[in-house]
């Protein structure tokens, strides 16, 4: 069986080591054990040999090539099957889904995916380093990496709010700006993380439900009651990112209508004091015979500095009365 640098099987026990993936079928995990081969790009003729070795079910491997884009579980042969969406941040706000799929049956766990997740490398490393990794069944290990993949949303959340933080400094700077762009592309990353995220909801609470796990110990359920919490916790806190969005935009609308109330209040000063110049330039051209008629360059100069001393006593009380 060939594989990619970033597949890897991995025996937990009383110590934990990796083993060859060729070999895989010839390991039968005894009751303290727990075998995780984690399959990254594979080609179709590797998961076929890998299905037949662990006599995994059809119907996850079928559904796994069918990369549907809805998340599934299901229970055939012993065995459950789901398949998640991790959460990747793209450029700026975007949001991208990482389908994964996870196959449990008897001390047994195969993750499939399309590159290298951190999160399961991570999670890898704290098994490696656990010594009573092995007590832990296959069901305890979905519920693991459920709650790595939960915690992408969290970490996506995080990111969202940091960027609406951002957009509303944007908003508030003393330098107008045209923020509808941002705004729009918010919002929209929000709809699609709430989205992508609600449709989990009914894996997680058919793994919460009792019935889904006859025979297994109360302390499996209790994990995946634990895990539908988290889930909803996440979606909450994904529907307040849109709520946010819509503050931010409430923010943005009432910042823009101040910024055209002290526009218009300008203008509307402004046109007081062109107003006033006019009545005063109207009065001097007058065709009436009076003496300051006849004044020449000094009754000039006297109304255009009358006129200037005008406007700057109007800037001056506008300014005082904090109109400007």
């Amino acid at each position: 069986m060939t594989s990619t640098n970033e597949s890897k099987a991995h025996l937990f026990g009383r110590e934990a080591r990796e083993i060859p993936l060729p070999s895989v079928g010839e390991y039968e995990p005894a009751e303290d054990s727990l075998l995780w081969v984690d399959m990254a790009g594979e080609t179709e003729a590797t998961l076929d040999r890998l299905w037949q070795d662990l006599r995994l079910p059809g119907e996850a491997l079928a559904i796994w090539r069918e990369r549907r884009i809805a998340p599934l579980l299901g229970k055939s042969d012993g065995a459950i099957w789901l398949q998640a969406f991790l959460l990747r941040q793209g450029n700026g706000s975007a949001f991208a889904s990482v389908p994964v799929m996870v196959v449990a049956s008897s001390n047994t766990v195969v993750t499939l995916h399309d590159e290298a997740l951190e999160e399961l490398a991570s999670l890898k490393r704290e098994l490696a380093a656990e010594r009573d990794a092995g007590t832990l069944t296959a069901e305890h290990l979905t519920a693991f990496i459920l709650d790595r993949q939960i915690g992408t949303y969290f970490h996506a959340v995080s990111a969202f709010e940091s960027e609406v933080e951002w957009l509303e400094e944007k908003i508030l700077d003393d330098e107008p700006r045209d923020c509808l762009p941002d705004l729009r592309r918010l919002c929209m990353a929000a709809s699609s993380l709430r989205r992508t995220l609600a449709l989990h909801r009914a894996v997680y609470s058919e793994l919460a439900r009792p019935g889904f796990h006859p025979g297994n110990p109360e302390r499996v359920q209790r994990g995946f009651r634990s895990i539908d919490e988290r889930f909803e916790r996440a979606l909450d806190m994904a529907e307040n990112a849109r709520d946010l969005v819509m503050e931010s935009f409430g923010l943005f609308s009432a910042k823009t209508s101040l910024d055209t109330n002290n526009s218009m209040q300008v203008l509307t000063f402004a046109t007081v004091v062109v107003g006033s110049l006019s009545v005063i330039a109207g009065w001097l051209g007058m065709n009436f015979l009076a003496h300051f008629y006849t004044s020449g360059e000094a009754g000039f100069a006297i109304a255009v500095l009358g006129s200037i001393a005008l406007a700057l006593s109007l800037v001056m009380w506008a300014r005082h009365k904090r109109w400007l």
